[in-house]
């Protein structure tokens, strides 16, 4: 077995991140991981903040029966942040 030092957020107990890691590694569980750059590949005019907001409105709202999916993203996206304006240039 191998040792690693891992930081962790200071909202987040080492008992909470310690089972995280420890899901990641137990073949009884899966996981299914998105990240900003997969939502900015639908709205690629969000911020990487705007993308964060994105993904922790879709941990809140999703329906584990249907799941995540790039329709989910794609409208929760748009419910939270207008798409911006063509400027015309001279």
């Amino acid at each position: 077995m191998k040792t690693i030092t891992v930081q962790i957020p200071d909202d987040v107990t080492e008992t909470e991140a310690r089972a995280k890691i420890e899901r990641l590694f137990d073949p009884n569980w899966l996981a299914s991981w998105w990240g900003i750059e997969d939502v900015q590949s639908e709205r690629p005019y969000l911020t990487d903040e705007q993308a964060r907001e994105v993904l922790a409105v879709i941990e809140r709202r999703h329906d584990a029966s249907i799941g995540i999916n790039w329709d989910f993203i794609q409208d929760i996206a748009d419910d939270l942040f207008d798409e911006p304006e063509e400027v015309e240039e001279d």
